[in-house]
């Protein structure tokens, strides 16, 4: 290691590493008596080179931080003081990240320490840059954000006195502001807007984005946080209330979901547009193109903040790019109190969806009591049929609300429905393009109430599916059959179900059931004299329901078709 000629000690390289690595210790510790013990052996020794270099050597192990700035991460005050006022110590020295003595001081909020080196010709928005700080999400902080991000107002007010930038943002777009006004410390909020913060600086770029607060302005913070005095304040120095995020949300969407009536109350009084709607690419990519705040409020069930967004002109009968209402989302959700008010204040109960998308979503043409039924949101439904819904109208795949209804087994829900001119006989397509009626949908979910109703007003109970896909033939027996519900097996048998029906493949429903394992649905079928030994061509081979079972190794179930003589 090369010294300076002036130095008189011998082994100046040894003395460096041992002074150097002992002030190391006590700026960790806090041994402030050692401290003072060594930096007064320099000075008595007359080692002013030595001094000046241990002092302002970074620590390989921190980083590269200095002793200034290690005694001010450990919250050594002391220590911290006094190296501050060293006229040895260079106050930029940064770390290896970009970290500055004054960042640290800034951080631990020390605003007495803060001003010495500012005095002493700290640069007041030093920010840590490059790969590392990058790494450690650190790259752009300055001290005021740094001061701002832990509520040290006093450090805050300090570091404005000295000019620092309000409006500096960090490596995500982030500035103190918005720091701030997402936390709700007033007094940072305050002084930064008085020291001309802009009220509607918003993150941008990459980092942003993946944070997902692009456009989230100070005002957008305080919002996502319920913070009221904060949004009435920012609202007051005449912040934005209409801005964008990332998405085309605006504030009043925020809390409206959240259900803050205060915000909401502010913000509208504000001049807040109670029907704007999201755009822009990212809006249309996750349906929110024409969603209205209603949508929001509706979704959530705020009945309160509904009204009053209705009361201030919102659009009861908007619809999104799916061709979805507030009233339909609000039945989606099942709240009956909300579904009441739109229905009040003149919501459209038979408004559906329609357009592409909503085709594209298999939606086109639901109607809210259809959604209702399919939800089985009992209440609703009853409210809807008073309010006058079509119980007739059905999807574009020609479901209708009673058919919806089947697959839940309300069977008191079914009977309103058909004393309301409900057709119980309607017939819509499955997913293969069969053409299946009400009694197929509840033998195949399971719905014996249903069952029993719908053959007791008198359906086919060898109804057959049509069309030529693959369900083409199957009954109301093979379905429960297939999922094994016993009671309905029984009782469709009892009232005449052909036990040997197949599909059009040739599959039966003792084939299905063996199959499938179900045991107690073969010894009914074998009890009712269904032909144990039919052939079924599966594979290029003719197999029976034995095979089956046997191929799926369900042996008690080949047992139980051997005591029936089954081959």
């Amino acid at each position: 290691m090369t010294v300076s000629a002036d130095t008189e000690v011998n082994g100046v390289g040894d003395d460096i590493e041992r002074y150097h690595q002992e002030i190391f210790e006590v700026v960790t510790t806090g041994d402030l008596k050692r401290f003072n013990d060594i930096l007064d052996e320099l000075d008595r020794h007359k080692l002013p080179t030595i001094k000046k270099k241990v002092l302002n050597m970074g620590y390989q192990e921190a980083d590269g931080l200095t002793a200034l700035s290690i005694a001010a991460g450990e919250k050594h005050k002391s220590i911290t003081k006094t190296l501050a006022k060293c006229s040895e110590v260079d106050v930029n020295k940064a770390s290896f990240s970009g970290i500055t003595p004054l960042l640290m001081v800034a951080e631990v909020g020390w605003p007495d320490i803060l001003g010495i080196l500012l005095e002493r010709g700290a640069i007041v928005d030093a920010t840590p840059s490059g790969k590392r700080a990058e790494d450690n999400k650190i790259s752009g902080s300055t001290p005021l954000i740094n001061a701002t991000k832990y509520n040290h107002p006093e450090c805050v007010n300090r570091l404005l006195a000295h000019h620092a930038n309000p409006n500096h943002q960090n490596q995500s777009g982030i500035s103190a502001l918005m720091l701030a006004a997402e936390q709700g410390y007033f007094e940072c909020i305050k002084l930064l807007v008085q020291a001309g913060a802009d009220l509607d600086l918003a993150p941008s770029g990459p980092d942003a984005d993946n944070l997902n607060i692009t456009g989230q302005t100070a005002l957008f913070m305080a919002t996502l946080k319920d913070r009221v005095d904060v949004v009435k304040y920012l609202i007051e120095k005449g912040a934005d209330v209409n801005v964008q995020n990332f998405y085309g949300i605006s504030p009043l969407f925020l809390c409206v979901e959240s259900g803050n009536g205060k915000l909401v109350q502010a913000l509208i009084e504000a001049g807040a547009h109670v029907n704007f709607t999201p755009e822009g690419e990212l809006a249309e990519e996750n349906f929110l193109v024409g969603q209205t705040p209603l949508f929001s409020a509706a979704k959530s069930g705020h009945v309160e903040i509904c009204e009053y967004l209705i009361k201030n002109g919102a659009d009861v009968n908007a619809v999104t790019m799916t061709g979805a209402s507030p009233l339909y989302t609000a039945i989606e959700e099942g709240h009956l109190e909300v579904v009441i008010l739109l229905i009040r204040y003149g919501a459209n109960v038979n408004q559906s969806p329609k357009g592409q998308v909503a085709r594209d979503l298999h939606i086109e043409n639901q109607t809210p009591l259809l959604i209702a039924c399919m939800k089985n949101h009992e209440a609703i439904i009853r409210y809807l049929i008073q309010s006058g819904a079509n119980v007739n109208l059905t999807s574009e795949h020609g479901t209708s609300p009673f058919l919806a209804i089947c697959q839940h087994n309300n069977v008191i829900l079914a009977r309103l429905l058909i004393r309301h001119g409900a057709r119980y006989d309607v017939e819509t397509k499955n997913r293969y393009d069969g053409k299946i009626n009400s009694l197929i949908i509840a033998a195949e979910s399971g719905s014996f109430d249903i069952v029993r109703l719908l053959v007791e007003i008198g359906l086919d109970v060898n109804y057959k599916i049509e069309g030529t896909g693959e369900t083409a033939g199957r009954t109301p027996l093979f379905h429960a059959c297939a999922k094994g519900f016993q009671d309905i097996v029984e009782y469709l048998i009892d009232h005449g179900a052909d036990v040997n029906a197949t599909e059009d493949s040739g599959l039966s429903c003792l084939h299905i059931a063996a199959a499938m394992g179900h045991a107690d649905i073969v010894r009914i079928l074998c009890e009712h004299n269904v032909n144990v030994n039919q052939r079924y061509r599966f594979e290029e081979q003719d197999v029976t329901a034995y095979d089956l079972a046997e191929c799926q190794q369900h042996n008690h179930v080949c047992q139980m078709l051997k005591n029936f003589r089954a081959k």
